[in-house]
């Protein structure tokens, strides 16, 4: 397939995916969790579903797709509504305030702003607030990664957290220009780097409250959705999208295209097709043996991006361009719902299983088909 027949099918993918959620936001303009048909499945949408729904309708918006900016405005209206201490991650959350919730508040604040809805650029000064007077730590130039109900910082760092608000502050520098918000996501991209280059390209996820490493952090809870055991192969691919779109626009900053790179290779070898059957596993121990064998529709996402942005830098420094046609081919023939609608979130489990959201799929098709930039929100408006 060629480059310009691969964006022809993610120009339709997009389309098709925005038909998917026919019941997003309900008449009092809260989110929902979507069924296997993009219907309400009765579960009211935690905040970071909430963020992520709102931030791809606002892209979508920017697209130039009907009617999304007004579904966009009520769920960031929502957002509003709930304030900062409604911002929690869910079932994970247990009272706690979260940065992984409250990044993709940001995110979803910066492309309202970017697509001129007006009840975006407060929500986006109230969270960035948020962040700074409650989980960023001056000392560690590093972001907290939970707080109690009282405000104060719960003894964990996580790098799940750190990357969603690296993606969110490389999007609110560019919907604001601030640069010291994509200074903080470059620091944030040398701490993955410079850990993982001692790892064998593994990114380490758990740390204490002093950012000292916790390799065996939940090796109990292999599966834990947010904070698992071991090295996650989709956040290889997702560091590596981000570090590789930060190097890809202006100046080239040093050792970011390699490092991505190394990423990118390291996730492709430890997670593809690992186990006897095709697709991308979930986590794998330090020395790359398989743990979690789940096979997540986020993974093969990420991997796709990752390979599509990658192959348009100088070198191709991942060797990712025979790739972006392989994992597209893979995404096609098993995460694709063609009768149902949208992506299967998993594998090998039923077919009529809920569909959340479309953040990751969404984002994914629409990569190829913009400039390589340090957001979505600088990509759309340079194409």
């Amino acid at each position: 397939m060629t480059w310009s027949g691969l964006v022809q099918w993610c120009r339709a993918e997009e389309a098709r995916l925005l038909a998917f959620p026919r019941a997003a936001v309900t008449a009092a303009g809260d989110a929902v969790v979507l069924d296997a048909r993009g219907s309400d499945s009765g579960a009211p949408a935690p905040a970071y579903l909430t963020a992520r729904m709102a931030h791809v309708l606002a892209l979508a918006g920017m697209r130039g797709h009907p009617s999304t900016s007004a579904s966009a405005e009520a769920l960031l209206e929502s957002l509003g509504r709930r304030g900062a201490d409604g911002w929690t991650d869910g079932p994970e959350g247990r009272g706690a305030r979260s940065l992984y919730a409250l990044s993709f508040v940001i995110l979803a604040a910066s492309t309202g702003s970017a697509a001129g809805i007006p009840v975006a650029p407060p929500l986006l000064e109230q969270a960035l607030g948020r962040l700074e007077d409650g989980f960023w730590e001056p000392g560690a130039d590093r972001p907290i990664d939970r707080i109690d109900s009282q405000g104060r910082p719960l003894p964990y760092r996580g790098m799940n957290g750190a990357m969603h608000l690296t993606e969110a502050l490389f999007a609110a520098a560019d919907a604001t220009g601030d640069a010291r918000l994509a200074d903080r996501a470059i620091g944030l991209c040398r701490l993955v780097l410079d850990e993982a280059a001692t790892r064998s390209w593994r990114i380490l996820e758990h740390y204490d409250e002093d950012w000292r490493p916790l390799p065996d952090h939940h090796r109990s809870q292999p599966d834990d959705a947010f904070r698992p055991y071991g090295s996650t192969v989709g956040h290889g691919f997702e560091w590596a999208r981000l570090i590789a779109q930060a190097n890809g626009e202006g100046v080239p900053v040093p050792g970011f295209a390699e490092g991505a790179g190394a990423l990118y290779r390291r996730a492709v070898e430890d997670g593809w097709a690992r186990t006897g059957s095709e697709g991308f596993l979930y986590t794998v121990d330090w020395d790359g043996t398989p743990v979690s064998t789940r096979r997540l529709h986020w993974v093969a996402a990420e991997a796709f991006a990752a390979a599509a942005v990658l192959a348009r830098l100088p070198g191709d420094p991942g060797d990712a361009a025979h790739d972006v046609e392989r994992w597209q081919a893979h995404i096609r023939s098993r995460f694709v719902d063609e009768g149902l609608g949208s992506w299967r979130h998993e594998l090998d489990v039923p077919a009529d299983a809920p569909k959340p959201d479309l953040y990751h799929a969404f984002q994914a098709v629409l990569v190829p088909q913009l400039p390589v930039a340090t957001s979505l929100i600088a990509a759309i408006r340079a194409s």
